[in-house]
């Protein structure tokens, strides 16, 4: 069931979303960039990473998959770096975006 976009606004309003982002290095200790394709921030580089939704866990298996889905690399987890909250929005955006950001 899809809940109607009026509703989702008010409820994202108040509750932030739960995602994961995942730091991705490579041998030379330098780490992946992708270009965003969504709102917000779209065109901007970000890291990998997803909104986390009903069933997505372990967390590190979704975080592998998420890796695999945006760049088509195989990665492992070594550790978690931190638990982050973070809001932003794009200009002119009526609301913000607040995460909730297990990192990894």
């Amino acid at each position: 069931m899809w809940v109607p976009e009026t509703i989702w606004k008010v409820i994202r309003k108040w509750i932030p979303m739960p995602c994961v982002d995942i730091m991705v290095f490579n041998d030379k200790e330098e780490f992946l960039l992708l270009k965003r394709n969504n709102k917000p921030f779209k065109g901007e580089w970000w890291i990998p990473g997803g909104k986390i939704k009903k069933g997505d866990f372990p967390l590190e298996e979704f975080a592998i998959k998420k890796v695999k889905e945006e760049t088509g690399l195989d990665v492992e987890i070594v550790k978690m770096i931190g638990l982050f909250y973070y809001s932003y929005g794009d200009e002119g955006d009526e609301w913000t975006e607040e995460n909730l950001a297990v990192s990894f």
